[in-house]
């Protein structure tokens, strides 16, 4: 066996992924289960971890033991390792990309698998002429230069969501609670310290410290959540509101609210039962979420209504975001065989959050809103007036 292996401290590292993941998978089932956006990529994370912190202790008690089946133990071991690291950077970037967005543009994701592709080739090439590692007739493994191009595949991934994070951010400038710099730490120091001194065994273990983090924030964020449609609810607006109050920058609280008004909920509900109508109500929620995507927060108040936030005061902005949401809707409505139509009723107003309450916002909004529903019972006189509340 290699001398510069530490199996103790080895074992003990990855026990200690190994029952920290455990018990986060098992004591946030229903955290996995909400319905916000990416927790399933916070969980395939976490299996993923846990499944690294099981293999990296096997995989370094074989190193140096003779016999085939030893050599297969290390050679397979290692190769699921780096497929595994392969696998965590993009769940990474959909997480936070999904998380602050709303999703990832196609090429986005066709340029993560692109560079998985390469990685996977890598590995493919490794089988015939090693160069990421190699598995010497001792059975003794023996990282190799490919080894630190992994890395940097790793870090361009990491450095992907940083980059999502801080331009959504910017954009937002309203609360999130994903702790993106409090994950990198352990994450950073595990990959840098493993990197560095060979024979320790750290990143699985900090990837499961780094997701536990992730799942803190989540935990707290469910206060603030929607069950139905994963959405943000009412109370997350008084916590833009504070936070405003709050900030420093004289720029800060300058906001457009919409509110959104769903048509036809109530006939939805009575013509094709109360799932449908949930259902009805997940979807829209969903095409207004990932049509606004970074440049703002969905939140939903009541049962068919929204309030958009905006972190702007462009009025052109704001028109192309309205006629967005409204082609989003006419698409999906094209696309699909449903007896009925998605529709809404839209209202806004330019607020300063430093000069108005939430109350005064909703009663501005709501009234300029029920404006616009007048005018569809015009143009629309067949429908009945009741079933569109």
């Amino acid at each position: 066996m290699n001398p510069s292996i530490n199996l103790t401290e080895i074992i003990i590292a990855n026990a200690m992924g190994i029952m920290l993941a455990a018990t986060m998978l098992m004591s946030n089932t229903q955290t996995f289960h909400a319905n916000s956006i990416g927790h399933k990529y916070i969980r395939e994370m976490m299996v993923i971890a846990l499944v690294s912190c099981i293999l990296d202790p096997l995989v370094f008690l074989s190193d140096g033991r003779e016999g085939l089946f030893f050599y297969l133990v290390i050679y397979i071991g290692n190769l699921l390792l780096f497929v595994a690291n392969l696998l965590i950077g993009p769940l990474w970037v959909n997480y936070t990309a999904g998380y602050m967005r709303g999703g990832l543009s196609f090429r986005h994701r066709r340029t993560m698998a692109t560079v998985c592709v390469v990685g996977v080739v890598m590995l493919v090439v490794n089988l015939f002429k090693p160069f990421v590692f190699a598995v010497d007739g001792n059975n003794e493994y023996h990282r190799l230069w490919g080894y630190y191009l992994f890395i940097v595949l790793e870090l361009g991934f990491i450095i992907d969501g940083i980059v999502a994070y801080v331009q959504s951010k910017r954009k937002l400038g309203v609360l999130r609670f994903f702790p993106v710099w409090v994950f990198l730490v352990p994450l950073a120091i595990g990959i840098t310290v493993q990197s560095v001194i060979y024979g320790v065994s750290l990143i699985w273990p900090c990837v499961v410290i780094s997701i536990t983090v992730i799942l803190n924030g989540i935990n707290t964020e469910l206060s603030y959540r929607d069950k139905l449609t994963g959405l943000y609810n009412k109370y997350y607006l008084d916590l833009i509101k504070d936070m405003a109050t709050r900030s420093l920058k004289n720029e800060s609280g300058r906001i457009t609210a919409i509110m959104a008004d769903m048509n036809s909920l109530k006939s939805i509900n009575d013509r094709y039962g109360h799932q449908e109508g949930d259902f009805a109500l997940r979807k829209l929620a969903r095409i207004i979420n990932r049509t606004v995507a970074d440049a703002g927060s969905v939140v939903r108040i009541a049962g068919d209504e929204f309030v958009i936030v905006l972190n702007t005061q462009d009025e052109k902005e704001v028109a192309e975001m309205i006629s967005a949401i409204r082609q989003a809707l006419a698409d999906w409505n094209t696309n699909h065989d449903k007896e009925y139509t998605l529709s809404v009723s839209l209202g806004y107003g330019f607020f300063n959050l430093r000069e108005v309450t939430v109350e005064e916002i909703m009663q501005q909004i709501d009234s300029k809103m029920y404006e616009e529903k007048r005018r569809f019972y015009k143009e629309n006189p067949a429908l009945d007036r009741r079933t569109l509340y």
